[in-house]
């Protein structure tokens, strides 16, 4: 998964938010 400032530019999807607290998580 990219950490890029551009990606979370793009509207980030509930479910992309979901995926990322789980992997730092």
């Amino acid at each position: 998964m990219a950490f890029d400032t551009s990606d979370a530019s793009v509207v980030p999807e509930p479910a992309t938010i979901a995926l990322l607290g789980i992997g730092l998580a």
